[in-house]
């Protein structure tokens, strides 16, 4: 373990248990040099265990880590949102710190190198859920808008309110950045005085990095395309989800948001037809390697 190398950490209970398999495949497929896999244990199984040791560098199971909070501290689906601050401390000895939920997966390498170099100046690389094609609704701003009062009140939140709501699902920062430290205490503070029943830690990265003003790269929605908002194009001459705006910029890694994320989705194409798939990497692999893709005309 280098002090050049790059960590990729991800998290989940048995439900993720699939979908971290499955971004752990794009992983080791993206072949970056010196890339290695942590794993935030939440609760998976034995057997689980045993299929990612082999395939992973690191596999840890937190708890958690600020002071005891009524709410939040006893329930382990709360965990995966509050461990993000406390990267380095759990995989130690690392240069740059990439976070991917484990819903996310990576279709171009570049995304991961481009976020290991945004993060070499110094700032979080985080990715603005903005862009020509996403469709934000009123339920989905309310969405955003009720975890800012909940998390920071309603002075914070309406300050918040112009800026271009960051998805911390994918994001990196060097070890030795002063944001994790910053991250920590505004986490805190937050939970100190938290009003609600969700623990939203994309509200306090919002913050810290708005409020706050800690440096940040904001990377576009290629680095993180949020489904919900618009799914994907299929890029059928180069077999490669993309922004399905001209110039169909392939998508570097996928976040698949969907509420229901096994589920099968028609995707529009470039040869003018519909492709039927899941959004996962599996589901991406059996489109790109077979010779005739699942598809019908639409």
């Amino acid at each position: 373990m280098g002090q050049m190398s790059t960590i990729v950490v991800s998290a989940a209970d048995e439900s993720y248990a699939g979908l971290l398999l499955d971004l752990v495949d794009s992983l080791r497929a993206a072949a970056v040099p010196d890339l290695r896999i942590g794993c935030l244990d939440l609760g998976l199984t034995d057997a689980t265990r045993a299929r990612l040791r082999p395939l992973v560098d690191a596999i840890v199971r937190p708890e958690w880590p600020f002071r005891p909070h009524p709410v939040f501290g006893a329930s382990p689906r709360h965990l995966s949102r509050a461990v993000r601050p406390f990267l380095p401390a759990y995989f130690p000895g690392h240069a740059t710190y990439i976070w991917l939920d484990a819903d996310c997966w990576v279709q171009d390498r570049m995304a991961l190198q481009g976020l290991t170099h945004a993060a070499s100046t110094g700032a979080i690389a985080v990715v603005p859920a903005a862009d020509r094609s996403y469709i934000h609704s009123d339920d989905a701003r309310g969405w955003v808008d009720r975890r800012y009062r909940m998390a920071l009140g309603d002075d914070a939140a309406d300050r918040l309110r112009p800026f271009n709501y960051i998805n911390c699902g994918v994001l990196a920062l060097r070890a030795q950045a002063p944001h994790w430290v910053a991250w920590e205490r505004r986490f805190q503070a937050a939970l100190d005085r938290w009003e609600g029943d969700f623990l939203s830690d994309q509200a306090v990265l919002n913050a810290l990095v708005y409020l706050d003003a800690m440096p940040s790269i904001m990377l576009p929605a290629e680095y993180n395309w949020v489904c919900h908002l618009r799914l994907p194009l299929w890029l059928a001459e180069k077999r490669r989800f993309a922004n399905p705006n001209y110039p169909w910029t392939p998508i570097g890694i996928l976040h698949n948001t969907l509420n229901s994320k096994g589920q099968d989705v028609a995707v529009l194409s470039t040869d003018g037809t519909v492709v039927n798939t899941v959004l996962s990497y599996a589901g991406f692999k059996a489109l790109a390697m077979a010779a005739t893709p699942r598809q019908s005309r639409g």
